[in-house]
């Protein structure tokens, strides 16, 4: 263009972006995965002066994912910088229409009253056996993993598992039919049935990817609301 080499401009474009950044090293917070993140700010890092986030990127050290992230994780920075972004814990107080901001004390010593008063009102110290099992069954657990059954030795970590005594509502198990865990799930899922364990497997078509537990969570969600 006009008989100049724009190359360089270009190349000073880019470097532009975060040259004044600072980097801070953090991890992704959506999947199990933990993939490493760079996070670029630019600020002169006073005390009361919050930075400001311009680039997030995946980390080229880290070994969980050697700087490349999905697009979730490539969209962090919207998600850090997005203006209805809740800071604070908010409550709907029963009969109420209104959400009213708390303190992160009010909110910690509402949850463990709730929490205590429910398991006070039900714990069970020992079962119909007269084995001492010192459990509350009226609080649910929701537990997930990803990526954990690669090197799982089934016959020695879940050698005692009965589902006479698991007490499970609910064991979903999903994977994408083309993703590199299918195989030590359905792995599972057969040792699973040979110890009579009741199982929901879904197989949704696609990768390891956003698509296809976006899916798994549409169908998985409502179950969890289900009456016995």
């Amino acid at each position: 263009m006009f008989g100049f080499d724009l190359k360089p401009a270009y190349a000073q474009l880019r470097t532009l972006k975060i040259a004044r950044a600072n980097e801070t090293r953090s991890t992704c917070p959506y999947c199990a995965v933990g993939c490493g993140t760079i996070i670029y700010t630019i600020g002169d890092r006073a005390k009361n002066v919050t930075a400001q986030v311009v680039h997030v990127e995946g980390d080229p050290d880290h070994p969980t994912n050697r700087g490349t992230l999905c697009p979730k994780g490539a969209s962090l920075q919207q998600d850090i910088m997005n203006d209805r972004r809740l800071l604070k814990p908010q409550v709907r107080r029963p009969g109420g229409t209104q959400w009213e901001d708390i303190s992160w004390d009010d909110a910690l010593n509402e949850i463990a009253a709730r929490v205590k008063k429910t398991r006070d009102e039900s714990f069970i110290e020992k079962d119909a056996a007269g084995h001492t099992v010192n459990r509350s069954e009226s609080i649910a657990w929701i537990g997930g993993f990803s990526s954990a059954v690669h090197n799982l030795n089934y016959t020695q970590k879940l050698a005692s598992l009965d589902p006479k005594t698991a007490n499970l509502r609910l064991l979903w198990i999903a994977c994408g039919t083309e993703d590199n865990l299918i195989k030590p799930n359905r792995k599972l899922v057969d040792f699973l049935k040979t110890k009579e364990m009741p199982v929901t497997q879904i197989e949704t078509p696609g990768l390891h990817t956003w698509l296809v537990w976006r899916d798994n969570l549409i169908h998985f969600t409502p179950l969890l609301f289900q009456q016995k």
